[in-house]
């Protein structure tokens, strides 16, 4: 009898460390890499707002700067309609470029600064992969659909994504740890998110983008 009782006893708190929640206490500090393409994000928004050349270059002239590398996480999506529009990633370099000139209107100076600021990004030496730095993925996510994707990350260090999207619908960000407890969440109004946390042990978190608006969101995640 007291062997059994023992045995319910470790059955039941095998089950309750399987649900803890694999998130520390203290969030870790948001990265200079995180905080400079918040601001590329922000400057993207306000430069397609205002027809702003300038901001626009700017953008581009601050993501250089960043090493990024392109993502290999595979995408499924829950619900959501097909509704076509115009395609315009939230963050593309030739797109952003080509963008700036038109708004430039035939400004010599204003041209002069985004062919300086293209020169930079092309020596740029940012490398794209996935190993040693942020990721970077560019997707797309249906009207009133949920794109999901499953990364690993390392128990005890900081763990960080952000998304922004092309302005058009107000996008949310959810995480999940492998137990489906949500550990961090960003739902404001807008369709720029970022969630932090440090995970307790090295595992796997589920990450969930959803789309609130009538047309689709061109948007593009870092997780770093």
């Amino acid at each position: 009898m007291k062997k059994f009782l023992f045995l319910l006893a470790a059955v039941a708190m095998a089950n309750v460390a399987m649900a803890q929640e694999n998130v520390a206490d203290q969030k870790p500090e948001v990265s200079p890499e995180i905080q400079t393409l918040e601001l590329v994000g922000g400057l993207v928004q306000y430069g397609y707002e205002n027809y702003s050349a300038t901001a626009l270059a700017q953008a581009v002239e601050l993501y250089a700067t960043v090493p990024t590398q392109q993502g290999n996480e595979e995408k499924t999506a829950e619900g959501g309609v097909d509704t076509a529009k115009d395609q315009r990633i939230a963050i593309n370099v030739e797109q952003l470029l080509k963008d700036a000139r038109e708004f430039a209107d035939g400004d010599e100076v204003v041209l002069a600064y985004i062919s300086k600021v293209e020169a930079a990004a092309q020596a740029s030496t940012t490398t794209l992969g996935r190993v040693g730095g942020p990721s970077e993925t560019h997707e797309c996510v249906l009207s009133g659909s949920t794109d999901v994707y499953t990364v690993r990350f390392y128990g005890g260090e900081g763990a960080r994504v952000f998304v922004v999207g092309d302005g058009d619908t107000d996008l949310d960000l959810y995480v999940y740890d492998e137990n489906d407890n949500l550990i961090d969440s960003d739902t404001d109004n807008l369709d720029v998110c970022l969630c932090t946390w440090t995970p307790r042990w090295t595992g796997t978190f589920k990450i969930k983008i959803r789309n609130w608006g009538n047309v689709r969101n061109y948007y593009t995640m870092y997780i770093d």
